[in-house]
């Protein structure tokens, strides 16, 4: 999802409603299911982000000199993961008051391109987080472990090759089908 295009049709949206009084009618069984995919997507994601909190705090917890992170990096990645899981789990929450029936379809187009905004927003909080962890992490890694460091660096690659060419074009459609008007 690209700020420039979502801006773009915000605001070509609210022209359009604004101009006409051509009753829209919204593709209802696409939403349904757009609505359902991302809230199976948010779900996973929320169970996934508890999980790394969990491992987290319990190193957190369990300190010890042993350790190849240092105590101060397993904190600040355990309240990354932390609010993450709640980043989530308000996103599902808002997702799931959206109702298809009991707004006028130019209202719930409004409410979904807030929507969708506000999830652009949190990828890119969540995104310089990310590297703000792996900027923090990575020489740390280096000094205890060459081969270590070398399987972060080629996870990290990979990671970004999956989400470029799968993971936001995926995302990508499940919202378009999000807002999709009958034609």
């Amino acid at each position: 999802m690209d700020i420039k295009e979502l801006k773009k049709n915000m605001s070509l949206l609210d022209t359009l409603l604004e101009k006409t009084n051509y009753p829209i009618e919204l593709d209802t069984e696409r939403i349904k299911s757009a609505k359902y995919k991302l809230e199976k997507k948010y779900q996973k994601n929320i169970r996934g982000y508890l999980i790394f909190f969990i491992v987290f705090f319990i190193l957190w917890l369990k300190g010890g000199e042993d350790q190849n992170i240092d105590l101060p990096y397993r904190i600040i990645i355990s309240l990354f993961f932390f609010l993450a899981s709640i980043w989530y789990f308000y996103l599902y929450n808002t997702l799931r008051k959206f109702d298809l029936y009991e707004d006028t379809p130019s209202k719930l187009l409004k409410k979904l391109s807030k929507f969708k905004l506000k999830v652009l927003n949190g990828q890119v909080i969540s995104f310089l987080m990310t590297v703000i962890i792996l900027t923090l992490l990575v020489p740390q890694i280096y000094t205890h472990s060459l081969l270590g460091f070398w399987l972060c660096i080629s996870t990290i690659c990979l990671s970004l090759l999956y989400s470029v060419f799968f993971y936001i074009p995926r995302y990508k459609n499940i919202f378009n089908d999000l807002t999709s008007i009958k034609e």
